[in-house]
Formats: structure tokens, C-alpha cells, sequence
């Protein structure tokens, strides 16, 4: 978990605060202020992660409209070379209004 919760894009969410579905977490995203609702983060519910006999389980939610988004617009950065990766993530990431993943709930 720890590991997850420091990729950039990949939120770790929790049913304990009413995030219990992919509908849910768009109706978060909106209320904070993605006036479109585009959901460009993976989510993981933190609290359904299970290993069994070194086999982990996930269980994610996407949209599948919009993930690509933020790593096209950082791959044709990176073929124009007009940035390197970090700063590039950062430039996405402000304009998309991705914040980093230990500032989601």
C-alpha cells in the first residue's frame, strides 16, 4: 500500500468514507471541482486489498474516457522534447487539477 500511495495517478480510496463505488467517486471528484467530471487517476480501494499465497487482489476503478489523457499529453511532450518527464507530470497534473495522491481521501 505504501508503495501505491506514492505513483503518481493512482489514488488509494476507502469504503469507510462513502467511497463504495466508481459513481461515488465521481460525484467526489465533481463536489471538489472537476466541473467535468473526468476521472484521470486509477483508484484502488485501500481497503480491499488482500494477499493470499503471494497473489495480490485489486480492486480498481477507472474511466475509460479519460485515463489515457494525462500520459498522451506527456508522451508527445516527451517525443518533442520540450520538457523531461517530472516537470511534464507536474504540468499535466496542475492543468488537469491532478493533486498527489496522499491529498485525496
Amino acid at each position: 500500500m505504501k508503495l501505491l500511495s506514492n505513483i503518481q495517478r493512482i489514488v488509494l480510496v476507502n469504503t469507510d468514507r462513502g467511497l463504495v463505488s466508481t459513481d461515488a467517486i465521481f460525484e467526489y471528484f465533481r463536489r471538489i471541482g472537476r466541473s467535468i467530471g473526468d476521472l484521470y487517476e486509477l483508484f484502488i480501494w485501500e481497503d480491499l486489498i488482500e494477499v493470499n499465497n503471494s497473489i495480490l487482489k485489486l480492486i480498481g476503478a477507472f474511466d475509460p474516457h479519460s485515463i489515457q489523457i494525462p500520459e498522451i499529453v506527456d508522451g508527445i511532450r516527451a517525443l518533442t522534447k520540450i520538457t523531461n518527464l517530472e516537470d511534464s507530470i507536474k504540468m499535466t497534473n496542475q492543468a488537469l487539477k491532478i493533486v498527489p495522491p496522499s491529498s485525496y481521501p
